[in-house]
């Protein structure tokens, strides 16, 4: 399985310089874009209207993942023409995850207390992320950890996903490098940043020759702190 944890301008520039590029990796799983826009989101079979907000770290405001941000044409073009199965970590599962019931009882650090080599580098390189976190009691979240997790162990890591159609937000003053969802639930309205990821939640089918994307929501927090634990501490 190839996992792709950066901006994916060297994916895009293989597949311009090997068409077939596009089926050659078994699965590819990607570190990037989002879920959720913003907008007022109409559940389905239900009359209740909720509200949903993009999350994203560019800066404080911005609802684009930087991944995708930073290269938008490039994962625009992956989206489009990898022709492999597709799975994307969407920002929100990291920044969400911890906050629930499971991440609140697991001490996602500890695998920075066992004293080897590797734990005392990641310690420091997370110290000052760690400090922001703490001064409102959260944790720190898993980021690029939950795609390597997956990559290593599949679906043992994945307590929930959705199948969507994706594609990327490239046009648009405002609206560059967003990753675009189009909820099947009824979205009233969508503000969309260039780069943001644009997902159809929706199982109609289309003429839409690409292939769904598996988006993870929702991860196995204390199984993945087990794999840090086990991989730090075999370290030296």
């Amino acid at each position: 399985m190839t996992s792709v944890l950066g901006p994916l301008t060297n994916i895009a520039l293989a597949l311009n310089l090997d068409p077939k590029f596009a089926k050659r990796p078994k699965e590819m799983v990607i570190m990037g874009g989002n879920v959720y826009e913003i907008g007022l989101l109409n559940v389905e079979g239900s009359s209740r209207v909720c509200y949903l907000e993009g999350v994203g770290n560019i800066d404080a405001k911005h609802t684009a993942e930087f991944n995708f941000g930073a290269d938008p044409e490039a994962a625009y073009v992956v989206l489009e023409r990898m022709r492999c199965p597709l799975t994307i970590v969407p920002w929100e599962a990291t920044c969400f995850e911890i906050d629930d019931m499971e991440g609140k009882e697991t001490d996602i650090n500890n695998h920075l207390q066992l004293g080897t080599p590797l734990a005392d580098y990641l310690s420091s390189v997370t110290s000052v992320c760690r400090r922001h976190y703490a001064k409102s009691n959260k944790q720190l979240g898993f980021v690029d950890e939950v795609a390597v997790a997956y990559a290593l162990s599949s679906d043992k890591i994945v307590k929930k996903h959705r199948m969507l159609r994706a594609s990327v937000e490239l046009s648009g003053e405002y609206t560059r490098h967003i990753f675009n969802c189009n909820q099947c639930c009824g979205i009233y309205f969508r503000i969309l940043f260039r780069g943001q990821v644009a997902c159809a939640w929706s199982n109609k089918s289309t003429e839409d020759e690409r292939p769904l994307v598996k988006f993870i929501i929702s991860y196995r927090v204390e199984l993945l702190e087990e794999m840090l634990r086990a991989a730090v501490k075999n370290s030296k």
